[in-house]
């Protein structure tokens, strides 16, 4: 073996997203050196906390939800609060106005949620408490399942619990067919099901995805923040990944994963510069991991031709990022004030309508909208008395016609706070100080690996949880050395983070260390 390496370390991570940087900080722990390599100048990928509008108010341009915390204790486990890495509970979670006027409101405290719950259906408050009750019973199995390798023993363990067994109950079912199984109340399904399309990545009728209702209803109350915004918790993975044996080379681009003997032994970066290791973890795409970074010969043709059958999402969102004066108001107070309130889609007809014109390729013409204000929750990211609200309405991934998206953007944008202001009208001309509009080809062009959509791939058919991205390619791949950590990864769904622990302990594994979970 011809030794051609300008460094080397244990493990190199292609990406510095939350995966990577996950299972870097991981690996690190478990007394690994790793070098993390990552193309733009952030690191954090989609823990981008920017100022697209004015100076001061802070929005979280990639992913606002950090609702796997719950399963996920990294913030605890790799000490985060040594390097400035807090979480802020919502005491107001999701909320979802009525028809009628009434609004559901899902709050941190379990009882107020049943509460409110029951005002539309004392039948679903009492199945909502059951689900809730039986997850946090069965919270360590779970961790434990969504955390682990293929062929570990904690996913026969989480088989036999009481939410392994609900969950197993609706393989192979929609999640629809789920919902008017457990619930009586279109409301309540409703509030569920804008659960699951954000940050789940899964429609109504996405075939084998009922698994996840379960997990939807047992995730609901658990969003966290990051204080000081999405970019805080970033800088607190990166430097927990520096202050030991760690690095992180930022503005650098792998141009190949070395191969020889169908091992892989390290990459080459842009500038031919080589790096040495003995695995290698990609937390990007697939198809940039085996089609681009590998050369043909050391790809299998079946393991190619599927990879580029993956799925990709079918749907993206359109942002409208807005400063305003103050933050919206809307009817009821306490449910305008919740870390995403859920507008427009108040019942399954609603969902099937708007899934139709997605499906069209075409604007939907309702709102379909998540609002998040986070300054309400964390008030650091705004300047005081405003607001930095984010619109997240969700659309087809490309539109019809060919249509391109910058001919739209800026009517679209307007239309939608338009929108806005049937439920909180004091978002006048006048309260709006600066608006930016993110369309779903600029997300792309921003984060390359979103190609196959922002949710990682579609979350249905053979690509739900721990089959993505279908059953025989898990985090081990079948070239020795190589492990995957992207959002493509099981076990998907949303689950930030999920898929570098797995992975790390994969690699862990394999190169006889132990990552030990704190939590």
């Amino acid at each position: 073996m011809v030794d051609y390496f300008t460094d080397k370390v244990d493990i190199v991570v292609i990406g510095a997203g939350q995966n990577g940087l996950i299972a870097a900080d991981y690996l690190k722990r478990a007394g690994l050196s790793v070098m993390v390599i990552e193309r733009r100048l952030e690191s954090g990928g989609g823990l981008t906390g920017e100022e697209p509008t004015l100076n001061g108010f802070w929005h979280t341009t990639g992913n606002p939800f950090q609702d796997a915390a719950a399963i996920l204790p990294f913030m605890s486990d790799l000490d985060l609060a040594r390097y400035n890495g807090r979480w802020i509970t919502p005491e107001v979670q999701s909320s979802l106005p009525l028809a009628d006027g009434g609004w559901l409101v899902v709050y941190s405290d379990l009882e107020r949620t049943l509460e409110s719950i029951a005002a539309v259906s004392a039948h679903d408050s009492e199945r909502w408490r059951l689900i809730v009750e039986q997850f946090r019973a069965d919270l360590a199995a779970i961790r434990a399942h969504l955390t682990s390798p293929a062929g570990d023993p904690a996913h026969s363990r989480y088989e036999r619990t009481g939410f392994g067994r609900l969950s197993a109950a609706a393989r192979g079912r929609t999640p629809m067919e789920v919902l008017d199984e457990y619930f009586d109340n279109d409301a309540v399904k409703a509030l569920v099901l804008a659960h699951l399309a954000a940050p789940r990545g899964i429609g109504f009728d996405y075939a084998g995805a009922g698994p996840l209702v379960p997990l939807a209803v047992g995730l609901a109350a658990e969003n966290r923040l990051a204080a000081g915004g999405a970019h805080e918790l970033a800088q607190a993975l990166w430097s927990a990944c520096i202050g030991g044996e760690g690095d992180v080379w930022d503005s650098t681009e792998v141009k190949r994963i070395l191969v020889e003997d169908g091992r892989a032994l390290g990459v080459e970066v842009s500038g031919g510069r080589r790096i040495g290791a003995r695995a290698v973890i990609s937390s990007i795409d697939l198809q940039s991991t085996f089609l681009e970074l590998l050369e043909e010969a050391h790809v299998p043709p079946t393991l190619a031709r599927r990879v580029r059958e993956f799925e990709a999402d079918e749907y993206s969102v359109f942002a409208v990022h807005l400063a305003l004066r103050e933050p919206p108001r809307f009817a009821d107070k306490k449910a305008g004030r919740a870390f995403r309130v859920n507008l427009g889609i108040d019942s399954p007809a609603a969902a099937r309508a708007l899934w139709q014109e997605i499906r069209s390729g075409a604007l939907p013409s309702q709102a379909a909208m998540t609002v998040f204000s986070s300054a309400i929750c964390d008030p650091s990211q705004a300047p005081k008395g405003t607001a930095n609200t984010t619109l997240w309405q969700f659309v087809p991934r490309r539109l019809a016609l060919e249509r391109d998206w910058a001919s739209v953007r800026d009517a679209y944008a307007a239309a939608l706070i338009e929108r806005l202001r049937r439920w909180a009208p004091n978002v006048s001309r006048e309260c709006i100080l600066e608006s930016v509009a993110h369309t779903p080809d600029l997300l792309v062009r921003k984060w390359p690996n979103l190609e196959t959509g922002i949710f990682g791939g579609r979350n249905a058919g053979g690509q739900v949880l721990f089959e993505r991205p279908f059953p025989e390619l898990a985090h081990r791949s079948p070239i020795a050395g190589l492990y995957l950590a992207g959002a493509s990864m099981a076990p998907g769904a949303g689950l930030a983070g999920a898929a570098g622990l797995v992975a790390a302990r994969a690699a862990a594994e394999d190169l006889g260390a132990r990552i030990a979970l704190a939590s």
